[in-house]
């Protein structure tokens, strides 16, 4: 605990529940002795967003045929806090239609975690971008983004052998 010479209450890293009349004494010559009422305040609860991969990290699907199937990507949504998380989940950029939220809890309870899925199915060839965006009500990190990559590769044309004569009733 710390002091300001007796003339008042000093500053402190202690915590005291619930509220505490506390003597706090200092080594002055005149043996001055100061003397502070610290409520407790009590902390609401409050949800704390942890996810892995951490945000900002790129989701990479890889190539994918146009109007195939789809790879996915998953981000680990943990809720470290005493509260529930609350989540909500899209897709932005230039290129989202190529991609799609398969899975999305809208709330995560207090020391819980959940799947965030996402797939990539291209609709074009090339290479896609978008991003994924979370909101929620972390007090601290409100939102968290992750940019997204997928290629899109065209549909293998299939083969005709082409044999010589014929047999056959």
């Amino acid at each position: 605990v710390g002091g300001n010479n007796g003339a008042g209450c000093g500053t402190s890293n202690s915590e005291f529940h619930p509220t505490v009349q506390a003597l706090i004494e200092n080594n002055l010559a005149d043996e001055l002795v100061a003397g502070c009422i610290l409520p407790y305040v009590a902390q609401a609860p409050e949800p704390e967003f942890q996810s892995t991969p951490a945000p900002d990290t790129s989701l990479q699907f890889g190539a994918h045929e146009i109007g195939g199937g789809s790879g996915q990507q998953y981000v680990l949504v943990e809720n470290i806090g005493d509260a529930a998380l609350s989540l909500d989940c899209s897709i932005s950029g230039a290129d989202s239609s190529s991609f799609g939220i398969e899975a999305c809890p809208a709330a995560i309870s207090a020391a819980s975690s959940a799947d965030i899925i996402v797939q990539c199915a291209p609709q074009v060839t090339g290479i896609l971008s978008a991003t994924l965006e979370l909101s929620m009500n972390d007090v601290d990190e409100a939102d968290a983004s992750y940019p997204l990559a997928c290629e899109g590769v065209p549909v293998p044309l299939g083969e005709i052998i082409l044999r010589q004569g014929f047999e056959g009733n």
